[in-house]
């Protein structure tokens, strides 16, 4: 609960503009959503969207007076309503699925439906932001829950201090950090599938399951597969762990994995029935998402053409994507000339250089760590085939439901301890998301950037010297404890005894 709230505090002041004030996100696409919803219907009712077509086009305005101050320039009505119409592609409408003039989102219904009584409460004027800070700090406290119930349950032993590393790396040193404060459609649909993922793999991970256990899990992972279709590749981890927490002879333990993955497999071949009903009243068909509407529409125009060409995956994708995800190093120079990230995704091991003990997990040769291989390879061998790696963007954004996975393997990685190293790459990745953080951030709080350099240098600093700190207080030598009655000083037994 603690580190929860602390990363949901932070969360909150930077989803806040650094003071706590609140707004939508210029893609509050889940929140039209969800007013659909309770309006019984799955398309966005008109009036609604011309609403945020509206609050948008004061931004527009301003943007618009800036760029003709600073080139000195008048701007005509003509170009205006260019301008307004490009905006309005570009945010409001960006995204999209047009059928018959009604617009329709291509995501799964999990988090509209999740965000409907917000919406009821509070009106789809409601903060994004705020709603998505707010799960984000859920997750870090799930995401600690699962690695102590992992510890307790004989999976994955850690140390206290390990796992609050662990759990504070995923609040700050990963994209989960960003991915929490800004509030717009894709990042929001992932955070809130992330959080029923959590809490599937808390309801699996014990010594021996239940079937119940199973049956509950199943039903948390089915909605995180009703939140993004594409984490359905995970699967293999929780059947492989389910073979794993059998004992007893090879039919009695057949017997009961087919009875946990039965329980598992029910509610998730429920949740996939809901998605082809979902996509049949949106498009006429269960197994159509809308991918080939958004494209015909409002997607973004650079990935149409591949899109006709190879479809959504092809090994077309595997070099440009492997490139983004694992050794893209490249720096940008934004519009000010500042350094920054490169929108397409920079190497996850730059990012989050802690996952580099990835390729240590070997070490303990344990069944969980091929249970967490068995859930990571195949999700990620979709990633790296599919047309797209989620630009614009800091980081890779489309690994966030695969972190918990990713983590625990950097447990095992580190066998479960905080090493000096280990404590060093996490630092170095939380500096690096912050930096990060600043610059997709960068038109919120433009007044952050000078004192980006020196605060960032200042984190690093304070932290390695409060590692050596506690490091040097180890070795000082203890008060000796006072004897008590019937206790000699050569550590014998009480005479007592």
């Amino acid at each position: 609960m603690l580190l929860g709230a602390a990363a949901g505090l932070v969360y909150l002041f930077v989803a806040g503009d650094l003071r706590f004030h609140f707004v939508q996100s210029p893609h509050p696409h889940l929140l039209l959503l969800a007013d659909a919803f309770l309006h019984g219907q799955s398309h966005v009712r008109p009036q609604q969207l011309a609403a945020v077509q509206q609050r948008d086009e004061a931004a527009a305005d301003q943007a618009l007076a800036a760029l003709a101050q600073r080139r000195n320039i008048a701007i005509s009505e003509l170009q205006r309503r260019q301008f307004l119409e490009q905006w309005h592609r570009g945010r409001s409408l960006l995204d999209w699925s047009v059928v018959d003039g009604k617009y329709y989102g291509y995501w799964g219904p999990l988090a509209p439906a999740l965000l409907t009584p917000v919406v009821a409460l509070f009106g789809p004027g409601v903060s994004d932001r705020l709603i998505d800070a707010l799960f984000g700090a859920l997750n870090v406290a799930l995401f600690y829950v699962l690695l102590r119930r992992a510890d307790r349950a004989g999976w994955c032993a850690t140390t206290e201090p390990a796992r609050i590393a662990l759990t504070v790396l995923l609040a700050f040193g990963t994209v989960h950090f960003y991915s929490s404060c800004i509030g717009s459609v894709w990042f929001s649909v992932q955070i809130i599938t992330l959080t029923a993922l959590l809490v599937a793999c808390i309801l699996s991970c014990a010594p021996q399951l239940t079937w119940r256990a199973a049956l509950l899990s199943g039903a948390a992972f089915g909605a995180a597969v009703l939140g993004r279709n594409i984490v359905v590749l995970i699967t293999p981890y929780f059947l492989t762990l389910f073979w794993f927490q059998t004992s007893g002879p090879r039919r009695a333990r057949l017997a009961e994995w087919l009875r946990n993955c039965a329980s598992f497999a029910l509610p998730c071949i429920v949740a996939i029935l809901v998605q082809g009903a979902y996509n049949q009243a949106r498009f006429g068909s269960p197994f159509d998402s809308g991918q080939k509407a958004l494209m015909q529409t409002a997607g973004a125009a650079e990935l149409v053409p591949d899109y006709y060409r190879y479809g959504q995956f092809h090994p077309h994708f595997l070099a440009t994507n492997a490139k983004f995800y694992f050794w893209n190093c490249e720096l940008t120079r934004d519009g000010h000339g500042r350094l920054s990230f490169d929108g397409r995704g920079n190497s996850m091991f730059i990012v989050t250089p802690p996952l580099l003990y990835l390729f240590l997990a070997w070490r303990r040769r344990n069944r969980f760590a091929l249970a967490l291989a068995a859930g990571v390879l195949p999700f990620t061998a979709g990633l790296l085939l599919f047309r797209t790696t989620g630009a614009y963007q800091f980081g890779n954004r489309y690994i966030i439901e695969l972190l918990p996975l990713l983590l625990l393997l950097v447990a095992e990685g580190v066998r479960g301890r905080l090493t000096n190293i280990s404590y060093l790459l996490i630092v170095l990745a939380i500096a690096v998301n912050l930096f990060g953080t600043n610059r997709f951030c960068q038109l919120s709080w433009p007044q952050t950037d000078g004192a980006l350099a020196w605060s960032l240098g200042a984190f690093v600093a304070l932290a390695l010297l409060a590692r050596a700190a506690c490091a040097i207080l180890k070795q000082l030598p203890r008060p000796a404890r006072r004897a008590g009655p019937g206790y000699k000083s050569d550590h014998s037994a009480p005479k007592s005894l």
